[in-house]
């Protein structure tokens, strides 16, 4: 999330998790329980923000609706049918469920997110997107120690991690987030960004004033 950079940004570290409507099952399910859960860590650095951002879904609400406009099927695994079968089409699961992140452990971490967006108000079974939980826990690191300290070991922790000896040599180490940073610069440089022509295609009939779109 956004939120967690912005906070890294002016030297704080955060946490942010957000939960919502019930459109993912839990490990071993096929009906939702939980929302897609995003939630983000940012740590602020000597060099560029340190930034952890996942969503606690295999699959996430936007894209299975692009999959749908797309005329395109879903990746196997990833959805329920609203009667509880697998399913790879795009409409069957936005009906339904998705499945959760990586197994038990995701499902464990998507149940932690829902249960901090109830200790700040979010309803038990929130639906159709009201009475959703956000819940943001912000740290200055300036309480433990000098904050230029923090942040120089932190610059120096992650750069230790990208020079970890790679599985691949054409492949090496990343840091969270450094995709992202290198991509968004690329798209700022070329001042444009690559989408579908059907995407394309129906943004020019929004900005022509067809509603239906």
């Amino acid at each position: 999330m956004f939120q967690a950079y912005t906070l890294a940004r002016v030297g704080f570290a955060g946490m942010i998790a957000g939960s919502g409507t019930q459109k993912v099952a839990p490990h071993g399910g096929t009906e939702g329980r939980f929302g897609t859960n995003p939630i983000a860590f940012g740590f602020p650095s000597a060099a560029a923000p340190v930034i952890w951002d996942i969503g606690n879904a295999s699959l996430m609400i936007g894209e299975a609706i692009l999959a749908r406009r797309l005329g395109e099927s879903l990746p196997a695994g990833r959805a329920f049918a609203p009667d509880g079968r697998p399913t790879r089409d795009p409409d069957a699961g936005l009906k339904s469920a998705f499945a959760v992140w990586v197994g038990h452990k995701g499902s464990g971490l998507a149940m932690v997110v829902q249960l901090l967006g109830i200790m700040a108000g979010q309803a038990t079974a929130p639906a159709a997107q009201r009475d959703s939980g956000f819940f943001i826990l912000v740290v200055d690191p300036a309480l433990f120690g000098p904050a230029a300290d923090f942040q120089r070991r932190v610059a120096e922790y992650v750069d230790s991690i990208r020079a970890t000896r790679p599985l691949d040599p054409n492949a090496p180490v990343r840091v969270p987030y450094d995709r992202s940073v290198a991509e968004r610069a690329r798209r700022i440089a070329a001042d444009a960004i690559e989408v579908p022509d059907l995407v394309h295609a129906a943004l020019l009939r929004i900005a022509a004033g067809d509603a239906a779109t």
